[in-house]
């Protein structure tokens, strides 16, 4: 993270152009919408009139061109809001920075980047929108020094989203090796208890708040509980050590369903280490620091007691789990589990459910197996609707036709379900 951040840039900056934000320092776009300037390069495009004359993205970005090039008419500002609401954060985050950096919304670097918030107060006074100008690109500071109380409250608030990340990463000296100490300021509690979001990225990292900050630990947890379900791109890969901290059920029993897709994340992170390494960190012993146990999470997932938000989250750690049960797991019944799959899966759960089924589950099964066909067969149905679990069945596929000692391919099992032969022709054998 450091080297990157070190080769961020070719040339060192002006000092002009450099705004300090604590922590590191940041450059903003020459052009953006907080000094009304635009880039020549996009001087003579009629954006009003194309607005109209396109779609899907290019509406998209002639609304941004648009909203610049009238200084916020009420006319591009409902064009652009339009478009920015039916495209989605995901989508409107792939649009080039710079001409994101023309219109009020929330950038990269931002706590919710970008979000339409900004657009729906951009036709109000200066003095109910911040005027912080777009980021392009941040920085190390030139001095590399431990950061003081003022440098971690101007992170918070310029660049709140890498202030989390120092803040929860910094105990691993491999990454962050000039923070010696975190400064849990009032600004950075603040903003991760005002931003469950960001929080929840670094849930494996929450117990390194357990004996500092205790009383913050405990005011996360509540504020996401509150805010569940989390959007299913929300979560993060581990990037550090994980640092268990201990639930208290049945209060924390709604963290479940945020801590499950982190843990699976984590696992397929261990296990594909363990390919180059000794490694021998063990799910069951992380479960049990998180006060959990596979007996506790199977419990949790059938209790029609729970909410089905708990429950999915108890059972797809249950599945993931089964991989570290040298194969007892074999023994189970995949109709049942294919039952608790069907009542529990929802859109927002569905790629991380979906993933811990494959993994911990079908995996272990031959693909001529007709229980595990069967749930096969049910997931491929719901590939064929909007929103499918495609990734993690095309997974489980590849994973299948790859065992070429298998019977995939001496009977062609898959065949008919692909629509393609996984033989060789008979001129690439020859």
């Amino acid at each position: 993270v450091r080297k990157f951040l070190e080769s961020k840039r070719d040339t060192p900056p002006t000092e002009g152009e450099v705004i300090n934000c604590g922590l590191l320092d940041a450059i903003p776009f020459p052009e953006n919408w907080s000094n009304g300037r635009t880039p020549k390069r996009l001087e003579g495009i009629e954006a009003e009139r194309l607005t109209s004359h396109v779609g899907g993205a290019l509406k998209l970005m002639m609304s941004c061109l648009w909203y610049a090039q009238s200084k916020g008419s009420s006319a591009a500002v409902e064009a652009l809001r339009e478009q920015v609401l039916e495209a989605g954060e995901l989508h409107v985050g792939t649009l080039p920075g710079y001409l994101l950096a023309l219109v009020p919304i929330d950038d990269r670097f931002s706590g919710t980047p970008f979000s339409a918030a900004r657009l729906y107060c951009s036709e109000r006074t200066e003095s109910h929108i911040e005027k912080r100008p777009p980021f392009r690109d941040v920085l190390l500071k030139k001095s590399k020094r431990n950061p003081s109380d003022d440098d971690w409250k101007i992170g918070a608030t310029n660049l709140p989203q890498i202030t989390a990340n120092f803040a929860f990463c910094a105990h691993d000296g491999r990454y962050f090796p000039w923070i010696k100490d975190v400064k849990f300021v009032p600004e950075l509690k603040q903003l991760l208890l005002d931003n469950p979001v960001i929080a929840v990225r670094h849930i494996l990292q929450w117990g390194s708040l357990s004996e500092q900050q205790a009383d913050l630990l405990a005011e996360l947890k509540e504020k996401v509980a509150c805010a569940l379900p989390f959007p299913a791109d929300n979560y993060w890969g581990p990037l550090t050590e994980i640092y268990p901290f201990k639930l208290v059920l049945p209060h924390d029993l709604p963290l479940l369903s945020v801590l499950a897709p982190q843990i699976i994340s984590w696992h397929s992170h261990i296990r594909a280490q363990s390919l180059h390494s000794n490694s021998s960190t063990s799910l069951g012993e992380v479960l049990t620091q998180y006060g959990l146990s596979a007996e506790s999470l199977r419990q949790i997932a059938v209790s029609s007691e729970n909410s089905i938000v708990c429950r999915a989250g108890a059972l797809a750690m249950y599945w993931i789990n089964l991989t570290e049960l040298n194969g007892e797991h074999c023994a189970i019944d995949l109709t049942h589990e294919q039952s608790l799959y069907r009542e529990l899966r929802t859109i927002d759960n569905q790629s991380w459910l979906t993933r811990a089924l494959v993994v911990g589950v079908l995996g272990s099964f031959s693909e001529t197996s007709s229980e595990a066909l069967a749930i096969v067969t049910d997931l491929l149905e719901l590939c064929g609707s909007q929103g499918g679990p495609r990734r993690q069945v095309t997974e489980l596929l590849r994973m299948w036709s790859a065992r070429s000692t298998e019977p995939t391919h001496t009977h062609g099992v898959l065949d008919t379900w692909l629509g393609y032969n996984f033989e060789p022709p008979s001129y690439a054998r020859a």
